[in-house]
């Protein structure tokens, strides 16, 4: 009963707001007819394999269309653009380039004792490695000896005179 009297209060207010709405007769505006939706599929295909393909655009007609609309939506089209383009690429690559590496460990051999560094030395290096070793020290020591005078080939006047010659960071080197 609310329901009929609700509605009938609905209807009158209708009335008095919009006649003309309220004169229509109430029908279903998602009517179809029989068989639609059985043929339908039918009907598309049919469209479909009758109509022509659209020709798919190359990529440089993407890329101007693309560039043309941000220049659309920037305001100057050929020139800011690209500009903007080139700059977010060139500042993503110097952000790339730039990041910052983590520093590698730095092994302190002050804090290595010396049984560490022999057991090292004998568990770590192969044949190869002792080959290369000998082989610096070779021209560690050939080096150090051409440099370096026999220390019976020179006189106390000879060695005076290197001394008077000589600055004082060479010296240090050599001692």
């Amino acid at each position: 009963m609310d329901k009929e009297r609700s509605n009938s209060e609905v209807r009158k207010e209708l009335e008095e707001i919009a006649p003309h709405l309220a004169a229509k007769e109430k029908q279903n505006p998602f009517l179809v007819s029989e068989n639609y939706f059985s043929q339908l599929e039918e009907q598309l295909l049919a469209q479909i394999a009758t109509s022509p393909a659209p020709p798919k655009p190359d990529m440089w007609q993407e890329m101007r269309a693309s560039l043309a609309y941000l220049g659309r939506m920037l305001g100057t089209g050929r020139v800011l653009a690209p500009a903007l383009i080139a700059i977010f690429v060139l500042g993503v690559s110097l952000w790339l380039y730039r990041m910052p590496t983590p520093p590698p460990q730095a092994l302190q051999l002050s804090s290595v004792s010396d049984a560490e560094l022999m057991a090292y030395v004998q568990e770590d290096l192969d044949d190869i490695d002792l080959t290369q070793l000998d082989s610096a020290t070779l021209e560690t020591v050939a080096t150090a000896s051409a440099f370096r005078p026999a220390p019976s080939a020179l006189s106390n006047e000879d060695l005076d005179l290197l001394i008077e010659h000589i600055d004082d960071q060479t010296l240090e080197e050599l001692l």
